[in-house]
């Protein structure tokens, strides 16, 4: 068919029924066919339409097919009139053909006992009522390319459980999902729609949770109104403007985030969310309308961010946006600076309790000096092909400042397979990389762009598409994972609404398969994965499942020290450390190696020789990293104390430090060594040999 003509079918497709047309039944389905038109165009089509007397109604199961002949022409089925299957009780089904670009208003509208349908991907608009009133349409199928779903396109489908909304749609119409009762799945918005319209997702009463993009910046009225099931909603920063009823009656909200984007919360917009505990207002926040958080039961705590005051709208009757609230029972929580300015204002000053913002926890950026992501190969067990990355270096890209991420591979020579995928040690450059606004982005020479590898900026519960998958954040605390702890946030792979891989990055860390990986397909077995991350000694990420037999600091064996635990002061309460495993430590030649996954206190670390002179001292947070690996290849032959304490217990343990097999030279640390490339114990290809331990030719070279 040619493009004029198909746009030709597109303008017409909406007047399929006016008068004048050739009008058939084949298959008990009918017809209006559309020949020629004039001699500029050659094209011939067909649509279904209602029959045209009325009184008979489409039954059972209708199958649209791709086209029909009438009188020795093909005519391609092109699209489905309006109404053409209008109020047909008795329809069950209908397996909708790949020619057809167009579904006319209310096409399939109050067919009571429709149950499914098949819509190819050849569609391009859902139109008005498409679906209105099915209340028994079940099973659903929606293009791959929609871009537009039509005003009430599905209102009052009330056994839809499950509808994926495909990442191509940039338009959603008003009351499209009117009275969805039964919607179940989390709903994703896709990126590229902009505004909400009124009463879109209103009565969806089974939604469990709503992930809006940063695309959108308008949430109209009474939206998502009456969404009683809905427990997780994140609220992007791109919204300018959410009206009034918004979000009302939504009774299983627990927490909420209004983005830094808004300065004014509508009337009645998040009234009646009954088991709302926490509310979080930016500081760009000035105006709060009437009964915006009215009738808040289970409210416990408010943080306004706003060193100024926002401004309470009252009615006549002394209604005012808590209405309802008892802020007797409710803590404010506010700059402190600002105290006495809320105290001073009504309704602020009905508060229980006015107290100052606690600091936020630091954000740990992934791009940083001294960071070293360890990469295993998935095979036998010790893992015989290892790779380091590691920055090394600035440049500029297109007037950025970008830090040079290099690779290391280490191969074990008795593993054959592995040493002939790489030569023993491979060093080579992986690109420029930089980290904005919680954003790191590394330049793709191929495409000579940029590419967004991670974004942690993301509030929680916020979604992010890259490379057509959808990520979505979780909450800060993800204490208790493997080889991780602390107030990191997770950003997990999401697919049909569930994760489908958990976590796939971590903050601070990046991907857990390696700082390269940004998607995770969902294999089984992905092919790497990432075994550590320190920062200098600091180790924030631990998979210790598998023993490194490929990098040659990692090939001998350690001994392990558990440490003695002391409580120095009796606490009131049980200490959480008595029920939890010892600290405990490994060591070889070359590094010292202290797991820390049992802290969450800020401790001193001290290593002392057998003279009592401290060798290594340092003050950590073990809230946020799994363990320390501290090099000790320049310890002088003996024996040496750890001490890990606080002000109320402490943990007490020793180790050997031994210089066998190690070659000791005395070049000037300035000194090249000859016929050999240099690399330090993370790895990293130097100039010249350090002082310590260095690795030349694959041989361990100590350097006084």
């Amino acid at each position: 068919m040619k493009k004029t003509a198909l746009l030709l079918i597109m303008m017409l497709l909406p007047t399929f029924a006016d008068a004048g047309k050739t009008i058939i039944n084949i298959g008990n389905v009918w017809y209006s066919l559309y020949p020629p038109i004039g001699d500029w165009i050659d094209c011939v089509y067909a649509a279904v339409i209602a029959n045209p007397d009325g009184n008979e109604k489409y039954a059972g199961q209708i199958s649209v097919p791709a086209s029909i002949e009438y009188e020795g022409t093909t005519y391609p089925v092109a699209g489905i009139a309006a109404e053409a299957f209008y109020e047909c009780p008795d329809l069950i089904s209908v397996s909708v053909a790949g020619s057809i670009i167009h579904i006319g208003e209310r096409a399939f509208a109050y067919c009571p006992n429709l149950t499914s349908v098949v819509i190819p991907d050849s569609i391009a608009k859902l139109c008005d009522h498409a679906f209105d009133g099915c209340a028994n349409l079940s099973y659903i199928t929606l293009p791959r390319h929609l871009p537009e779903i039509g005003s009430a396109c599905f209102a009052g489908c009330g056994s839809l459980t499950s509808f994926p909304l495909p990442a191509s749609l940039k338009s959603i119409g008003e009351y499209a999902f009117y009275k969805c009762g039964s919607l179940a799945s989390p709903m994703m918005i896709p990126e590229g729609v902009q505004t909400i319209p009124e009463y879109a997702f209103f009565g969806c009463k089974s939604i469990p949770r709503v992930s809006i993009p940063n695309s959108v910046t308008t949430i109209e009225w009474g939206a998502f109104s009456d969404c009683s099931s809905l427990e997780d909603l994140y609220l992007p920063e791109g919204i300018r403007f959410i009206d009034s009823d918004a979000f009302s009656r939504c009774g299983k909200l627990t927490k909420l985030t209004i983005p830094s984007t808004m300065d004014e919360i509508s009337s009645r917009c998040f009234q009646n969310c009954t088991a709302l505990e926490t509310i979080i207002l930016p500081e760009s926040m000035k105006y709060i309308s009437i009964a915006a958080f009215g009738n808040l039961t289970h409210l416990k705590d408010v943080y306004c961010h706003s060193e100024n005051v926002p401004k309470v709208f009252y009615t006549y009757d002394s209604d005012h946006a808590f209405s309802e609230t008892n802020l007797s029972q409710v803590t404010l929580h506010v700059p402190e600076a600002s105290i006495d300015n809320y105290r001073a204002k009504s309704p602020w000053n009905q508060f229980g309790a006015i107290v100052p913002l606690e600091a936020q926890p630091a954000y740990r950026p992934v791009v940083e000096d001294g960071k070293v992501w360890k990469v295993g190969h998935v095979g036998p067990n010790p893992v015989q092909l290892v790779e380091y990355y590691y920055f090394e270096g600035d440049t500029i890209v297109e007037g950025k400042t970008c830090k040079q991420m290099m690779c290391q591979r280490f191969v074990s020579p008795e593993h054959p397979d592995d040493d002939a995928d790489s030569p023993y040690p491979a060093l080579s450059y992986v690109g420029a990389w930089y980290e904005e606004g919680q954003k790191v982005y590394a330049y793709d020479s191929v495409a000579n762009q940029f590419k967004l590898m991670y974004d942690f900026s993301l509030a929680d519960n916020g979604t992010i598409q890259i490379d057509g998958l959808t990520y979505v954040a979780g909450p800060r605390q993800t204490e208790g994972l493997q080889g991780f702890k602390g107030v990191y946030r997770d950003v997990r792979l999401w697919a049909d609404g569930e994760s489908i891989y958990s976590p796939a990055w971590l903050e601070g860390v990046g991907s857990i398969d390696g700082p390269t990986i940004n998607v995770y397909p969902g294999y089984v077995d992905p092919a790497w994965f990432l075994m550590s991350c320190t920062v200098d000694d600091e180790v924030i990420y631990l998979n210790d499942e598998f023993e490194d037999g490929a990098t040659p600091e990692g090939a001998g064996a350690r001994n392990r020290f558990d440490f003695t635990h002391t409580i120095k002061i009796q606490p009131k309460l049980p200490m959480r450390r008595e029920a939890e495993r010892p600290l405990y430590g490994e060591y070889g030649e070359l590094q010292l190696h202290i797991s820390l996954g049992p802290l969450s206190d800020t401790y001193l670390v001290n290593i002392t020789d057998e003279t009592g002179k401290a060798v290594y001292e340092k003050t950590i947070n073990t809230s946020s990293i799994v363990g320390l690996s501290i090099n000790i290849s320049a310890f002088p032959k003996g024996c040496y104390t750890v001490v890990v304490e606080n002000s109320q217990e402490s943990f007490v343990g020793q180790f050997e430090a031994q210089a066998a097999g190690i070659e000791e030279i005395g070049l000037s640390p300035a000194c090249a060594q000859d016929g050999g490339a240099i690399y330090n114990l993370q790895g990293q290809r130097i100039g010249s040999l350090q002082k310590g331990l260095n690795i030349v030719k694959g041989q361990k070279v100590y350097v006084r």
